[in-house]
């Protein structure tokens, strides 16, 4: 009896270890976001700590070690170093007594900075070259005693101004696992300015490969996701929409932490990776989403699950791998969407139109060293299952290029990849039948569709045209002519180019914004004011997901 209650036992054991594992998911407190670093680094940004700074530098394993403390520096310019110093050879035990040393040193005409390089030093003077560098030796040692060398602008150097000085009180001399933090003096929650823009948590300074300065926002991650969900989407949609994005960008945001490992950070803060803008992008209502999900993580296989996410798909989400390739990712499957209000004309993200010149066709190829001469035809090969142009074949004098996948998109700038291409001027016939008053079934070129069209607009095969009350407004090769829609049932317009001169034009016209894979941010809007929680909607754009407790 007792063996087989110690079965029972461990049993038990084992499936509550499974479900901890498979649903329970730590996240990490902070995450770095970089703010300005490759071709944006700076070789000067402006910060204001608004009760002063508490200054430091991290080593690779986020090991803290304080250098100095200020709480009347609140102003610093961090920049590059562009002048020779001469360094005073004395090494300090702390930067009191090197500051003090400093300030023995300084006078109207002599600048002197406290410098950390593995140790506290007192650098000197600001000169041109090393030359007036070494012709001022001699002044110093006959003042200060002797012990000097000359030191170049660092490559891996930042200088502290304060103020509006433009001679610095601190340099930092990073070595290769050590890089700047400077916290804002007061609750973790202190604010700091950046150029302007205000952020909560700390400032990372890095210098990469001699480079400008990379400049890096460490924050708390529900403090960062609180401006995310206001940059992303409004904060006065549905609760539930706002705990959506809330999980949804949090478990993106676990799912890609090495994506700029090789920078130092985490993520960005454009759509590489999600929009951030500091605390001007929060409110209420983003704080109160993001802590309802506090703790919670959308995981597959219990891991973080890359919780992509875009406006609008156009009524069907896409596979991944057709618009990226690679391997196909369940949870990343196409689907068709119930929930996005594709049929209001009036939302630029549902339907668009986009017109290019065979001119500036040739001139974005060119862009990207494509040269295949006068171009000819615009031609869509293949389409994926859900409508998107797989395929999409540029024809010139000289030759010809095939985009695929999401370039068929981004090499012409279009909002999606959900389009038909034709010339502007080719026949294109479009049916509009009336199913009640201010209700019409409208087939287009993607098919037939129920549109309500109380003030509404029409996308005709040469433009917009205008619906109003009981009268629809279609562009003919005669001109606008009106429908009366409560007598005819049934009318096909076909469309021409009016000027037969003008320049060859190739017209998109599209559905849907963005690369159409995983979340619709306006489907995940409409289903929560529809009912559903943020948990059933993440399940329906992910599925086979789970979410840990």
């Amino acid at each position: 009896m007792k063996y087989k209650i110690l079965i029972l036992l461990f049993s038990l054991t084992l499936m509550f270890t499974y479900i901890h594992t498979c649903f329970a998911y730590e996240c990490p407190e902070y995450i770095k976001i970089g703010l300005f670093y490759n071709k944006t680094a700076v070789n000067s940004v402006k910060v204001n700590f608004n009760n002063g700074v508490d200054a430091g530098f991290e080593d690779a394993e986020g090991y803290f070690t304080p250098l100095f403390y200020s709480n009347v520096i609140k102003n610093i310019t961090f920049q590059k170093p562009s002048a020779y110093r001469l360094k005073a050879l004395y090494k300090y035990d702390t930067y009191s007594e090197a500051y003090l040393r400093a300030e023995e040193i300084r006078t109207s005409d002599i600048c002197a900075s406290v410098v950390f390089d593995n140790g506290y030093y007192v650098y000197i003077g600001s000169y041109e070259n090393a030359e007036t560098a070494k012709a001022a030796v001699g002044r110093l040692t006959e003042i200060y005693g002797g012990g000097y060398e000359t030191v170049a602008p660092s490559a891996n150097a930042v200088e502290l101004c304060a103020d509006e000085s433009s001679n610095p009180f601190f340099i930092f001399v990073q070595s290769n696992e050590w890089y700047l933090l400077c916290n804002p003096i007061g609750d973790d929650e202190g604010r700091i300015s950046v150029n302007g823009t205000q952020y909560r948590g700390s400032l990372m300074i890095k210098r990469l490969s001699n480079s400008d300065m990379t400049v890096i926002n460490k924050v708390k991650i529900n403090h960062y996701l609180y401006s995310v969900i206001g940059g992303e989407i409004s904060s006065s949609w549905h609760t539930e929409a706002l705990k959506t994005q809330a999980i949804v960008s949090k478990s993106f945001a676990l799912s890609n932490m090495n994506k700029f490992k090789k920078y130092g950070f985490n993520l960005d803060a454009t759509t590489n990776s999600q929009v951030y803008f500091g605390t001007s992008k929060e409110d209420a209502k983003t704080r109160e989403a993001v802590d309802a999900v506090d703790g919670k993580v959308v995981l597959y296989n219990g891991k973080p699950a890359e919780t992509i996410f875009g406006a609008m798909s156009g009524g069907k989400t896409e596979n991944s791998s057709l618009v990226w390739g690679g391997s196909e990712i369940p949870y990343l499957m196409g689907i068709t969407d119930e929930y996005e209000d594709t049929d209001n004309l009036n939302h630029k993200y549902a339907i668009w139109q986009t017109e290019l010149t065979a001119e500036q066709i040739k001139s974005k190829l060119a862009s990207r060293s494509i040269n295949i001469g006068d171009i000819l035809d615009v031609q869509a090969l293949e389409y994926t299952p859900s409508d998107r142009v797989y395929k999409l074949k540029i024809t010139g004098t000289d030759g010809e290029h095939i985009f695929e996948r999401e370039s068929t998109r981004t090499a012409f700038g279009l909002n999606s990849q959900m389009y038909k291409v034709y010339k502007k001027g080719e026949a294109v016939s479009k049916d509009i039948y009336t199913a009640e008053d201010n209700v019409f079934k409208v087939l287009d070129l993607f098919g037939t569709r129920s549109v309500t069209v109380n003030n509404s607009k029409v996308l005709t095969g040469n433009g917009i045209a205008d619906f109003s009350g009981a009268k629809a407004y279609v562009l003919t090769e005669n001109g606008t002519q009106a429908i009366d829609t409560q007598t005819i049932t049934s009318t096909t317009e076909t469309f021409f180019e009016v000027d037969p001169n003008a320049p060859l034009t190739f017209v998109f016209d599209g559905r849907g914004w963005g690369h159409g894979v995983g979340l619709s941010q306006y489907g995940a809007k409409h289903m929560a004011e529809k009912g559903f929680t943020y948990d059933e909607i993440v399940k329906y754009y992910f599925p086979g997901t789970t979410i840990s407790d």
